[in-house]
């Protein structure tokens, strides 16, 4: 890594700005590259990265000097895996649905302030047993949705958690969100969870998945997302596996691209990934 530094009475530093003067007016030098054997490299401003994991509560990224320009990567957290149902003919059980990833470029300016807050994911969906718990919501600036509890006539599974997304705030306002993915719903005897039925709440937390009123696999719970997030999966008639809850909608900046964080929760009870953020420079 170049860097420039500067000495003032003795004393040597790293170069925080450089500026220069045109027509009369100062202004900051965004870039300085230097020729050496006719290779050039950058040595102004210097680079570097930030990784944030989940579970460490909001964070504050402040923009180092000298930097004009930042680029993130993103990724929302996984639905969890759905529970087994505990029939002969019980077939394993779906996995849950992946969070979002946005890699996107920033303008920023020196010294301003990013609150950063990855989600975790939702937890796996409980099975094989009466009434089994629906997996955990994710939790983190806006919630997942809970997974629905098995039928309590039964031993199906239950549907698992929406994961929470993960989100920037400049100020109070979300700049990116990477929405959770939805929780995969429980399995029947004889069949599997099936798919979301595509459809969103009108608030950014999830929605819970429909607990099972007799026998049959719970719901998934719907991921969290922006502006909305995803609905919670309805059981079916009879001792049949459930819908998975929708994965919530992201919020992406201009010139940012979308695509999938790879990260949904394991069939069988399997937890979300959570989500995480790198910033570069």
């Amino acid at each position: 890594m170049s860097e420039v530094y500067v000495t003032q009475s003795g004393i040597t530093t790293t170069a925080k700005e450089i500026f220069v003067k045109n027509a009369g007016v100062w202004t900051p030098l965004k870039e300085l590259f230097v020729n050496n054997s006719g290779i050039w490299t950058k040595v102004f401003p210097s680079t570097g990265s930030i990784y944030f994991p989940t579970g460490v509560g909001p964070k504050i990224f402040t923009v180092p000097d000298g930097i004009y320009s930042i680029t993130i990567d993103a990724k929302g957290p996984g639905g969890g895996g759905g529970g087994a149902d505990g029939g002969a003919s019980g077939g394993y059980p779906s996995g849950g649905y992946p969070g979002a990833r946005i890699v996107t470029t920033l303008t920023v300016t020196p010294g301003q302030q990013y609150t950063i807050i990855p989600g975790t994911g939702g937890g796996g969906g409980q099975g094989r047993a009466s009434s089994a718990a629906g997996g955990s919501a994710g939790i983190g600036y806006f919630n997942g949705g809970r997974g629905g509890n098995a039928g309590g006539r039964g031993s199906s599974g239950a549907g698992g958690g929406g994961g929470a997304a993960t989100v920037i705030l400049l100020g109070t306002t979300p700049i990116l969100v990477a929405a959770g993915g939805g929780g995969a719903g429980g399995s029947g005897n004889g069949n599997y969870g099936i798919g979301s039925i595509g459809t969103y709440t009108t608030t950014s937390v999830g929605a819970g998945g429909q607990t099972h009123g007799r026998d049959g696999g719970g719901g998934g719970g719907g991921g969290s997302g922006y502006p909305f997030a995803g609905s919670g999966g309805p059981v079916r008639g009879g001792d049949a596996g459930a819908y998975s809850g929708q994965t919530g909608q992201s919020l992406v900046p201009a010139g940012g691209t979308l695509s999938s964080a790879a990260n949904g929760g394991n069939y069988i009870s399997g937890k979300g990934g959570d989500g995480n953020i790198t910033i570069s420079w």
